[in-house]
């Protein structure tokens, strides 16, 4: 999943890393993600390349969790800028940060019989990493750019009425 030397710091012998689980790089994974989303987007950076490649190696693995892409936000957004990216690795901290810090679960994988975008837990990630990502992008220091349909759920982010327009189409 991660390469020994991204993580030499956080294994202590060669032996370990045979025996590690997903589970054992979610710290690292949650503190990779704090620090892109608290750092200006650096692609000549050494620690935002490797941050980028810790996150992105949990988001393609086998973790127990989904990582719940889509929805009108998400394709609001672009990923020429990035955008698209950042917003998964917002969902990535939130999924994290609950775990971690909260002790809730929200797998956020398909459940029988329910349609996936309405799930309870698919929704409030997607809402709480759209929080995070649109506080990241209202930051002047940042630089992002948003599409002027983004730029709608900024305003309703800045009014406090994102949760009441975010599932719903804006127009």
């Amino acid at each position: 999943m991660l390469c020994h030397a991204q993580l030499q710091s956080e294994l202590k012998e060669p032996k370990t890393r045979q025996h590690t689980t997903v589970e054992d790089y979610e710290t690292l994974v949650f503190d990779s993600s704090k620090y892109m989303l608290s750092n200006l987007v650096n692609k000549e950076s050494a620690k935002f390349i490797s941050a980028s490649k810790i996150v992105s190696s949990w988001m393609n693995a086998d973790t127990g969790f989904g990582v719940p892409l889509g929805g009108r936000f998400y394709y609001a957004l672009t990923n020429t800028e990035n955008q698209q990216y950042l917003y998964s690795v917002c969902i990535v901290n939130y999924i994290l940060d609950q775990k971690l810090n909260h002790d809730r679960i929200l797998k956020c994988l398909p459940i029988e019989g329910q349609i996936y975008r309405e799930q309870e837990d698919v929704r409030e990630v997607r809402l709480k990493g759209a929080e995070m990502f649109l506080e990241f992008a209202k930051k002047s220091k940042h630089k992002v750019k948003l599409t002027n349909k983004a730029k709608k759920y900024l305003k309703h982010y800045k009014k406090g009425t994102l949760g009441e327009v975010f599932f719903k189409k804006l127009k």
